[in-house]
């Protein structure tokens, strides 16, 4: 696909965390708590499994916001996206796919792009957001259609979930020459000897709230199993009107055995 890397078999949010362009205090919600998940390990999909347009049951992963933008990197005009999912339904879902395609005029088809989001516990919400690598040489992007297209099934044996969260914090994100920069504090729950390699995924949004893109960044487990108190990822260019910055961090989780 012509994208950035898509991480595979990824984890859940650990914490989200929200901070105005160039501010250096993360903002936190309303009442002032601090929202943290666990995350554990994906599951085999059948290949037949019945795609999402399957009428019933219905499919408990819902898209509650999606957003792109057009802008220009290094004279080249390109694309970038972010997007929300949640489980509406009761039970843990594992090993989520997700495709995404990008519109122009005449509803032609310039790009796709897939990942996958390993696992969401009822209720929770964890974001994406990157940009294409190469160029949109027949765009603009006109619409982005993001789309769950498998019925997901729920996990198995919820009793193989490890403790664990992340905690982020002290989010700063700023133009830095050709590309946005953001930085954040992060700690972590979790026995570092049964983390993967974790990703954080930045969600950009406009002064209107509109999802504009993302970035993405892995490496939030240094040698020897610990985690970084500092952390930064770096986006392909500089989105238009960036005013508020969402990190969502998606673990894996080294079982041992599955």
């Amino acid at each position: 696909m012509d994208r950035k890397a898509s991480w595979g078999t990824l984890g859940v949010v650990g914490l989200i965390a929200l901070v105005g362009l160039g501010l250096m205090t993360a903002c936190g919600d309303d009442d002032g708590s601090e929202k943290t998940t666990e995350t554990t390990i994906k599951k085999d999909k059948p290949k037949d499994r019945a795609t999402a347009s399957t009428t019933a049951p219905e499919n408990p992963i819902k898209v509650v916001d999606q957003g792109f933008s057009n802008y220009d990197s290094e004279g080249s005009p390109r694309a970038a996206y972010g997007y929300i999912l949640q489980n509406t339904g009761d039970q843990i879902v594992p090993d989520i796919d997700v495709d995404i395609t990008f519109y122009g005029a005449g509803d032609k088809v310039l790009a796709e792009a897939d990942d996958t989001v390993e696992i969401l516990r009822p209720g929770e919400k964890t974001g994406v957001g990157d940009a294409l690598i190469s160029p949109i040489v027949e765009g603009p992007v006109e619409r982005v259609e993001v789309v769950i297209p498998y019925l997901e099934e729920p996990l198995d044996d919820p009793s193989l979930i490890p403790d664990g969260a992340f905690q982020i914090g002290d989010i700063h994100t700023s133009a830095t020459g050709l590309y946005l920069e953001t930085t954040f504090s992060i700690s972590t729950t979790y026995d570092t000897s049964r983390l993967g390699i974790p990703v954080a995924y930045a969600v950009y949004r406009n002064s209107a709230g509109k999802i504009v893109g993302g970035a993405s960044t892995t490496g939030l487990v240094a040698p020897g199993g610990t985690v970084p108190p500092r952390n930064k990822l770096s986006s392909y260019g500089i989105f238009p009107d960036v005013a508020s910055t969402e990190i969502y961090v998606q673990p894996s989780i080294v079982l041992g055995e599955e």
